[in-house]
């Protein structure tokens, strides 16, 4: 996903790197980690969505690695901010950090916790090179960080994610239709708590090929984002 919408953040972002970084981080943090959140939550639903319940067994060693899973793909997206300024070096050493650390781990935690150990070794060593990472960044950049903005953040996935814990999943319809409901209330809090603006409409529907329908669906999602961030002010 994000890898799709990295030319389209570089088109929008203003002429500084800073723009170009914050903005990326900012859709790695709100549609890319959440994905991970919603698996790390209820693992066994969303493996017997695709999977026999045979294999339901794996669910302690997937709620593990999905967490791993999101502080990688933030991993990936800090990777490609220090090779667009530049210093490829970074992400270099932060991977060969990961990958020793994730080695000695397996060789520590298999014997003891089995496929669970696995996936605790991989989410170390992936939290470990994200500390790197963004100390690194944080070095160069020193951004403002808004308190009122990562509150925001935890409550849109929160109240989601809540639903999404609780809502009876028993069977795949009932856990398809949690899941779609959770992630419509997850769209919906983005531009209410002010975290999607028309900006980042702009940003998101650049991928979507021109014709009549699309810039219709995008100019009535446009004015639907603008009424929920004026709600909020309110």
């Amino acid at each position: 996903m994000m890898m799709a919408i990295f030319p389209f953040i570089s088109k929008y972002a203003e002429s500084d790197s800073h723009s170009y970084s914050h903005t990326s981080l900012k859709y790695a943090t709100l549609l890319v980690f959440p994905v991970a959140i919603a698996i790390a939550l209820k693992p066994v639903s969303i493996i017997t969505l695709f999977f026999p319940q045979s294999y339901a067994a794996g669910a302690d060693a997937l709620r593990v690695v999905a967490i791993g899973m999101g502080f990688l793909s933030l991993i990936q997206v800090l990777a490609n901010i220090f090779q667009a300024l530049g210093r490829p070096w970074t992400p270099a050493i932060a991977l060969i950090v990961v990958a020793g650390v994730q080695i000695g781990a397996l060789v520590v935690l298999i014997p003891k916790w089995g496929l669970v150990g696995s996936a605790v070794a991989t989410t170390i060593a992936c939290f470990l090179g994200l500390c790197y990472l963004l100390t690194k960044y944080l070095s160069m950049h020193r951004p403002i960080i808004e308190p009122i903005q990562i509150l925001k953040s935890i409550v849109a996935l929160g109240i989601p994610g809540c639903f999404w814990f609780f809502f009876m999943t028993e069977g795949r319809l009932l856990t398809v239709t949690s899941l779609i409901l959770a992630a419509v209330l997850y769209v919906f809090l983005l531009p209410l708590l002010g975290l999607i603006k028309e900006k980042d409409v702009d940003i998101l529907s650049g991928a979507l090929p021109p014709s009549r329908i699309t810039s219709a669906v995008i100019t009535r999602v446009k004015r639907l984002v603008i009424k929920l961030n004026m709600a909020m002010r309110l």
